[in-house]
């Protein structure tokens, strides 16, 4: 599977957002719902709070055409004030909107801290929802290399190990996409450096192939954390030379030797690895 068939397009990437008629000024008409929603958009923050202390409560979390709730709109455009005040209002901030996102999906998906410390000081707020795709808002902020918004996670309790699905963790999807510093605060966090997608890649594996990586310094970091290559001993045996690994010769033999090869010569002047039987750590 492609790794990229799930995730949009990355770097430099810039969401292109259209307002919805519906939430335009209206001379008559307008329901309380869309008034709602444009108060959020434009973050009348005055309107806002009117609005708050004469409504019921079942009126926050209602959708407009887009299928999206205030609270959502307002993650969406970073409307801080506007979120802080509907969630002391009691949004609700684990409904899921038409994309498959909640509200902090869509903070860490625009790289909007504020919001995302809202979210998560709310007791309400599910740390690690799913979208679609089974990707939690960690994993989103760690696609786009948006430290912070994970450290924010993590602090409050988000699970770093959980798996989408296509078996990729916040670690393994950091790599792909070249986030380093996300990469390397997840790793000196404690994630398990031995969960592996379903094509049976490791962070190991992404670290010496992906070309947004053009050192072996994550690499190295894995090794330094205690990670044990003989889980990576299938391929490393195999083309170790198919990999960044070929850039550093004295790197590469450590990691040989720790899976027990051997460098045999063949016809062609060329040396291949001959891995030695030892079994598989548990």
């Amino acid at each position: 599977m492609d790794r990229h068939s799930k995730l949009p397009s990355k770097k430099n990437f810039l969401r292109a957002f259209s307002f919805n008629e519906s939430l335009a000024d209206k001379k008559s008409g307008a329901t309380m719902k869309v008034q709602l929603h444009d108060m959020v958009l434009k973050n009348s923050v005055n309107s806002l709070e009117s609005y708050l202390n004469t409504r019921r409560k079942s009126k926050l979390d209602g959708f407009d055409d887009c299928g999206n709730t205030p609270l959502y709109t307002a993650a969406r455009f970073s409307r801080v004030e506007s979120a802080d005040m509907l969630l002391k209002a009691g949004a609700d901030p684990n409904i899921v909107a038409e994309n498959g996102f909640t509200p902090l999906h869509e903070a860490a998906e625009n790289g909007c801290s504020s919001i995302v410390k809202l979210l998560v000081q709310n007791d309400d707020c599910i740390l690690d929802a799913k979208d679609e795709h089974g990707n939690t808002p960690l994993m989103r902020a760690a696609y786009y290399d948006y430290t912070d918004i994970v450290k924010i996670l993590w602090k409050a309790g988000a699970d770093l190990n959980i798996q989408n699905n296509s078996g990729q963790t916040a670690l393994i999807i950091s790599l792909w996409e070249g986030s380093v510093s996300t990469a390397e605060f997840l790793i000196r966090s404690g994630c398990d450096l031995k969960l592996s997608d379903q094509s049976g890649h490791s962070p190991f594996y992404v670290s010496v192939h992906c070309e947004l990586l053009p050192e072996l310094k994550i690499a190295q970091l894995i090794i330094d954390s205690g990670y044990d290559v003989r889980h990576d001993a299938w391929w490393l045996s195999r083309a170790p030379y198919r990999s960044k690994l070929s850039t550093n010769e004295e790197f590469c033999q450590e990691i040989m030797d720790k899976i027990g090869s051997h460098k045999t010569p063949v016809k062609d002047g060329t040396y291949t690895y001959v891995k030695s039987r030892e079994t598989l750590p548990e």
